[in-house]
């Protein structure tokens, strides 16, 4: 299967797709920093770095094989935790709808939607009923719901809301979890400085060091 990443970051969603079997071909992200470490770490993919309102279609390989779009638009405007700019007034919330032109640009075989679970509640509803009935006009069969990191082996909590969509009307199951880790980080053994070998590859950090005396100088001169 071939794989577009859409809001790829630094390239999370790519390196679980890329375990999963699928072969990612191309990705788009608009911050620089994050661009430079996907780049770093998935040398075989299009890498388009800039604002996904620019992205014009690169053309796929020729193959047989299935396809799949998948990525998560900019969370922060529908995350509970920001009741400031959490409404259909922030810009971000509606880059949505650049998700949807990708997947009618490319009409892959498969779609993958991800999110924050405010997403739900943000505007009543209103992001959620319109993304899943733009994604059934585009002929998609689909299955939604929320899934929690801490299910799959990872301790944290850490719940997403995720829209699969098929364009051969398969209904997929979202899958169960197996529960946290037995053995979690706080409990592995503890690791001695300089102890790995891999830790010398760092770059040194160069700003400036403020000590704790001279902040507190500071908050008592003004």
């Amino acid at each position: 299967m071939v794989g577009i990443d859409l809001f790829a970051g630094a390239g999370g969603m790519s390196l679980g797709a890329t375990m999963a079997g699928i072969n990612v071909k191309i990705a788009v992200e608009m911050d620089p920093y994050a661009a430079m470490t996907y780049a770093h770490n998935h040398k075989g993919v299009q890498l388009f770095n800039g604002d996904i309102r620019k992205f014009k279609k690169i053309e796929l390989p020729r193959t047989h094989e299935q396809t799949v779009a998948f990525g998560g638009p900019p969370c922060r405007g529908f995350s509970t935790s920001n009741q400031r700019t959490r409404s259909a007034d922030n810009e971000n919330n509606w880059l949505f709808r650049e998700y949807l032109r990708v997947v009618r640009m490319y009409s892959p075989d498969w779609v993958v939607f991800e999110n924050v679970r405010g997403i739900l509640e943000t505007e009543h509803g209103f992001f959620v009923e319109r993304i899943v009935k733009q994604l059934e006009r585009l002929g998609y069969t689909l299955t939604h719901g929320v899934l929690n990191a801490l299910d799959f082996g990872v301790p944290q909590n850490r719940s997403r809301f995720f829209i699969i969509g098929s364009k051969h009307g398969v209904r997929v199951h979202l899958p169960i979890g197996r529960g946290t880790p037995r053995v979690t980080v706080k409990e592995q053994p503890r690791v001695a400085v300089g102890s790995t070998s891999t830790w010398r590859r760092s770059k040194p950090y160069e700003g400036a060091i403020a000590c704790y005396a001279c902040v507190l100088r500071r908050i008592r001169t003004h």
